[in-house]
């Protein structure tokens, strides 16, 4: 038997169901949407978020103010904090006040003093505004047209499954969603704690009862390859543990196994469990962007990818915008829906655009081409539909950091939105020619510009060089976090685009087309 710690709640005068009652009383409503997800996990997890590291924590008077260096939050900002050996400044769900560009605030109850972090840890907040591409999240959505909602990422770095499962109540079964997407911590387990795969088992065994005893659709992901802490023993008890996840999929019902062990590893390796090459970062534990597409998001999408709805998410047309009619939620009026009248600038460095033509009207170009051999060329061409407009730019990168990018002439107005509200950025993105470009990432951003200037990332490009690259040859449909529109002041909000090169390479062709900035909320 496995155990369940929802119970029913009924309506006192029907009798009726409506819904589960999970830990602390909190209603679960039934039928949740069936593209809702919460991420449970570690690291692994974590980083589907960016999450600045916290190097102080102290309280004075019920708030606590934390250091954090270039943290990218702003006021009104919804974040969890983690790993302080202190439990109570581990909050959920807090909404922080910006102070500087490396200190924000939060309410936080308890006495005054100081924390650190738990031995071997680190303190962590949770950026909700900013997805990155070294997590499979991103590309595992991109794959499924944007049809999956982020209900809460429920990932904190370093945790074992002892400490999954003192939190689970807290930090998944309070929460509604359709499915739990339930990254095994094996690393941290075998690794650093050394936990038995019998131990890691009888743990998850647990939470995964619980989760489908609340009624949610369970995805077990298996870890990547290993290189740091590869012994033959730990390989062993990877080998076992996912053993386990492939019979809990086979046996049970509403149990899906993202093997990403089998998509990560060189099978032939003389060092068995090893990865394939740039498949992890340069920590030999976690995925690189490369590996968090080709392993992790790819065995997620063989494992479910029939299973989820697919929701067209892209701005419709020339009238599905706020300029077109002001009740429209999508407050971005550039998607582009002309073929002239925008703005290319001149190139910072070396390179040239020489050989472009005239790109949408909304939108600006810039560039940096450092050496004589880098050149953009825009234009704007036929939709990926067939219909429609695209921006087009084919990009031929001299040097490591040199990019193309767009945005908007005009950044969108205040008058649009208002503090407190939530925006999603989406777009979609065409690549060809990637192999041999020396394209390095896709960096999406949504800035405010205000008292307080802040960023909210669709994409933060997290890859080393170009041999990490995580987007392909292909069509990408890119559908960002909610992110919370700062209370410092804000006057306008743009969005902007960019390819960024890890190396001097060969032409890449970049399009881009139905951008859009919803309100949500």
């Amino acid at each position: 038997m496995y155990p369940s710690i929802a119970t029913y709640a009924t309506d006192p005068q029907t009798g009726n169901v409506t819904g589960l009652v999970g830990p602390g009383g909190v209603e679960i409503p039934l039928g949740a949407p069936a593209n809702t997800v919460i991420a449970f996990g570690d690291s692994m997890t974590h980083r589907i978020n960016t999450i600045p590291t916290i190097t102080a924590l102290s309280r004075s008077g019920g708030v606590a103010t934390a250091t954090a260096t270039s943290h990218g939050l702003g006021s009104g900002q919804i974040t969890d904090i983690n790993n302080c050996q202190d439990s109570t400044y581990n909050v959920r769900d807090v909404a922080i006040t910006y102070l500087t560009a490396n200190t924000f605030s939060f309410p936080c109850a308890g006495a005054d003093g100081s924390t650190a972090a738990i031995a071997t840890k680190v303190m962590l907040a949770t950026n909700r505004s900013a997805f990155a591409d070294n997590a499979y999240w991103v590309h595992l959505n991109s794959k499924l047209g944007g049809a999956l909602h982020l209900v809460r990422n429920a990932g904190v770095s370093s945790n074992t499954s002892v400490d999954m499962l003192a939190r689970y109540e807290a930090d998944v079964l309070a929460y509604s969603s359709a499915w739990v997407f339930f990254q095994v911590p094996l690393y941290n387990d075998a690794v650093n704690a050394g936990l038995t795969a019998a131990q890691t088992i009888s743990n998850c065994q647990t939470m995964l009862g619980a989760f489908l005893g609340a009624g949610r659709k369970v995805l077990l992901i298996g870890p990547p390859g290993i290189t740091t802490g590869n012994t033959a023993a730990i390989v062993e008890v990877y080998l076992t543990v996912n053993k386990w996840c492939k019979e809990q999929a086979q046996t049970r019902g509403n149990v899906y196994f993202a093997d990403t062990f089998y998509y990560s590893c060189n099978p032939i390796a003389a060092t068995k469990g090893s990865p394939r090459t740039s498949y992890l970062a340069s920590d030999g534990i976690h995925e690189s962007p490369l590996g968090a597409q080709a392993a992790k998001a790819q065995a997620c999408y063989d494992a479910i990818g029939s299973l989820i709805p697919r929701i067209q998410t892209l701005t419709t047309s020339n009238a599905d915008n706020y300029g077109t009619s002001a009740t429209n939620t999508n407050i971005w009026d550039f998607a582009p829906w002309t073929n002239t009248g925008g703005t290319i600038n001149a190139v910072s460095g070396s390179g040239n655009t020489t050989g472009s033509t005239a790109i949408p009207a909304g939108l600006q170009v810039d560039s940096i081409l450092s050496g004589a051999g880098g050149t953009a060329v825009y234009s704007t061409v036929t939709g990926t539909d067939g219909v429609g407009y695209a921006l087009r730019c084919v990009f031929t990168p001299s040097a490591a950091n040199d990019y193309i990018r767009c945005k908007a002439v005009t950044a969108v107005s205040s008058s649009r939105f208002t503090a407190g509200q939530k925006l999603r950025p989406k777009f979609r993105l065409k690549l060809t020619n990637v192999s041999g470009s020396g394209l390095k990432g896709i960096n999406a951003t949504v800035v405010f510009a205000g008292t307080v200037a802040s960023t909210g990332y669709a994409i933060s490009a997290y890859g080393a060089s170009n041999a990490d690259c995580g987007f392909a040859d292909g069509t990408h449909t890119i559908v960002g976090p909610d992110i919370t529109i700062p209370s410092d002041g804000i006057t306008s909000v743009d969005f902007r685009v960019q390819a960024l090169a890890g190396a001097a390479g060969t032409a890449v062709t970049v399009e881009l087309e139905r951008m859009s900035l919803e309100k949500v909320a």
